[in-house]
Parts: C-alpha cells; sequence; structure tokens
C-alpha cells in the first residue's frame, strides 16, 4: 500500500487535532483554578486556527517542488490518468484521501473552536 502522508501539510492530522485538544484541557483546567474562563475560551481560537489550517493545508505551498505536486494532484495526475493497478494510483488515491481527511477534521474544528471562543467565556 502507498504511503498515505499528505504531502502538502507541516503535521498531519491527528497530531494537529492532539496538540489543539490537549490544549483546550490545560486551558480549561487553568480556567478552573483561577476561576476566569476567558483563558478557556481563547483556547477556541487556538482550534479555530488549526482547523483553518487543516482545510487549507493542501493549498499552502511551502517551496517551488510543492507547486508542482499541487498542479499535478489537483489536475488529477497520477490518479485518473494511469493504471488502476500502479503505485501512483495508489500515491493519487492516498493523497486524495488524506486531503479529504484534512479537510473534515479541519471544518469540524472550526466550528468547534469558534464556538468554544464565543460562548466558553459564560461558563463562569
Amino acid at each position: 500500500m502507498a504511503n498515505t502522508q499528505n504531502t502538502f501539510t507541516i503535521f498531519n492530522w491527528v497530531s494537529i487535532l492532539i496538540i489543539t485538544l490537549l490544549l483546550v484541557v490545560l486551558s480549561f483546567i487553568c480556567s478552573i483554578s483561577i476561576n476566569n474562563f476567558n483563558v478557556f475560551a481563547s483556547s477556541g481560537a487556538i482550534m479555530a486556527i488549526s482547523g483553518i489550517y487543516l482545510s487549507f493545508s493542501h493549498t499552502i505551498l511551502l517551496s517551488s517542488k510543492d507547486e508542482n505536486k499541487l498542479m499535478a494532484h489537483k489536475n488529477g495526475i497520477g490518479l485518473f490518468g494511469c493504471d488502476k493497478d500502479s503505485v501512483e494510483y495508489e500515491k493519487g488515491l492516498a493523497s486524495a484521501k488524506q486531503t479529504l481527511m484534512n479537510e473534515r477534521v479541519g471544518f469540524g474544528m472550526s466550528i468547534i473552536g469558534t464556538l468554544i471562543w464565543a460562548y466558553g467565556g459564560y461558563l463562569s
């Protein structure tokens, strides 16, 4: 099976989700200890930004080399123009699946983060 790591992101969606959730939990614990939930509400902004990054990470170019990969990915090269049993097809399919998962997780994180950011301060 082909490598499923998305070449267009610095971190994969699992590591970003874990880091963000850890930050949210730590800020919630901190908010309880100081009895001020504005710290927790602010963590929602971090979650929303992380979600936006995940949703658009496949379009962020880190180098000119990535530009060629992005254009090939967007045009379906390696996915639609080759034999379904080839390694190139498997790599293109894995990259497309990773991009879709990044967008789904990023969208959910953006919504939840925005809700925490907007209403987290009212918990006190």
